[in-house]
């Protein structure tokens, strides 16, 4: 199931166009309900967060009591942000690079309206993100 947001992300990243909405939700729906997953949603604290890798992606991202939301517009007061470029995203996708590298060595921004935002929800997030790109057979 998780390999179906990972083929979602390669065809719009190859055609360069924004994932629909609606195919990162069935996907995301699609992933919670595999066990490690859920686990580790239970475990992540509440947050939200927008998502971006122009042009492919730009979703708001809510963690409530264990459950995600994502959607369309951008948050104005969010937790954090994570910004991707498109060429991270592309060679994390493909197995170029492994997913941790980005974001240890700054490639992969995260903040809050120029300031670093809350990272402590971003740690927070990390052992997801871990789980989530091992389900995806990304390199970690």
């Amino acid at each position: 199931m998780a390999n179906e947001l990972k083929n979602i992300l390669e065809n719009a990243i190859d055609e360069n166009r924004k994932v629909e909405l609606s195919a990162i939700t069935g996907a995301v729906d699609n992933m919670i309900g595999e066990e490690e997953i859920k686990i580790e949603m239970s475990l992540t604290p509440d947050m939200v967060f927008n998502l971006k890798s122009d042009p492919v992606i730009g979703f708001k991202v809510e963690i409530k009591d264990g459950k995600p939301s994502v959607s369309c517009d951008i948050s104005s007061e969010p937790d954090f942000s994570i910004d991707i470029p498109q060429g991270t995203l592309k060679a994390m996708v493909s197995g170029e690079k492994d997913v941790m590298t980005p974001f240890m060595g700054g490639e992969i921004a995260m903040w809050q309206d120029g300031n670093l935002g809350d990272m402590q929800k971003a740690m927070d997030l990390m052992p997801l993100i871990t789980a989530v790109a091992d389900k995806m057979d990304l390199k970690f």
